[in-house]
Parts: C-alpha cells; sequence; structure tokens
C-alpha cells in the first residue's frame, strides 16, 4: 500500500475489520497515511428506513408494526447485512460473525488456552446480557463438565476467569481488580 500511494496519484481505501491490524496499529504501519472512520450498526430509526417502515402516530397498525420491528432489532441487531439479509439466513450470518470475533479476536490475539472454557463464557454473557455475571455460578454449571472431561490440575476456576477476563462482560461487579484494568 505505501509503494503504490508513494508512487501512484491515486487515492487508497482500505476497508473491514482485522484483529491483526487494529486502527493504531494500521496508522503506525502507514506513518501519517491515514484517516480512519468508525462504522456502527444501525440506529432503531435507520433500521425502518432500511426496512422501508415509517411509524404512523396514533395508528393501532403502525404501533403493532413498530413492536414487531423493534422486536426484531432487539433479536437481530443493526448490522446492515444481516438487516437486508432473508429471514433464514440472518442467524446464520450472526453465527458466523460471533465465531469469527471469537477466534480471530479472542483465540488467536491473545492465544487463549482452554477455547472450550472461553466459548462457555462467551455463550454465558450472550444469553443474558443485561444480567450480572456470578462466576461461581458459571463455574458450578459448566466449569464441572469442563473437569470431567479433562482431568488436568490447570482446570479453570472461577478466580482464574475473572483474572484472565479482560471484558467487563465478564467480570464480577465486585471484582475490585476490574476497575485497575
Amino acid at each position: 500500500m505505501r509503494r503504490l500511494h508513494d508512487t501512484e496519484d491515486a487515492h487508497i481505501y482500505v476497508t473491514g475489520s482485522s484483529s491483526h491490524l487494529l486502527s493504531r496499529e494500521i496508522a503506525t504501519g502507514l506513518r501519517g497515511r491515514s484517516v480512519s472512520f468508525e462504522v456502527f450498526p444501525l440506529s432503531f430509526p435507520e433500521f425502518l428506513a432500511f426496512r422501508g417502515s415509517a411509524h404512523q402516530p396514533y395508528s393501532r397498525s403502525s404501533e403493532a408494526r413498530m413492536a414487531a420491528a423493534l422486536d426484531e432489532y432487539l433479536a437481530t441487531g443493526g448490522l446492515p447485512e444481516v438487516v437486508l439479509a432473508d429471514e433464514d439466513l440472518r442467524q446464520r450470518i450472526l453465527k458466523e460473525y460471533v465465531d469469527l470475533v471469537f477466534y480471530k479476536d479472542l483465540v488467536e490475539r491473545y492465544r487463549v488456552g482452554n477455547p472450550l472454557v472461553m466459548r462457555q463464557l462467551l455463550r454465558h454473557c450472550l444469553e443474558s446480557p443485561a444480567s450480572l455475571f456470578n462466576a461461581h455460578k458459571l463455574y458450578q454449571t459448566s466449569g464441572r463438565r469442563a473437569s470431567r472431561s479433562r482431568k488436568t490440575p490447570s482446570t479453570p476456576t472461577p478466580a482464574t476467569w475473572k483474572s484472565r477476563s479482560s471484558c467487563s462482560c465478564c467480570r464480577s461487579p465486585n471484582d475490585r481488580s476490574a476497575s485497575r484494568r
């Protein structure tokens, strides 16, 4: 890219997401030749515009459509590819996103030693996004299964889950060490 930028009279656009090249790493690699733009998921009004829906005040049918649209938005999110996809493909696309982020951005980047336990932790966080996290309860429900299937001294415990976690959704609200990270 640098050779193209230096030798050609052209604008170069690099798009996408890469766990290996975070925006600050790209900027360092390009040495002042980059501008980053964050692209966010659609807001609910943008979601409605994508779907061709409009709210009509004081209309019961419009209220019902808006409630159904909000349920869909909360269930599938506001990623444009997902919003525009056929209904039967949406869950598949979302699962692919989760798998890519999980393996590329977590397991590979941070060299997670036991992806099975990390996968269980991720599943728990995704299934109960607005609830408080209790590492001991998670250990009771899933840690014992992991310890039965793998008889090694490095079986994860609630303390090691919390200490290895840098994700705020994976830490207990009473974890004082979490606020120092």
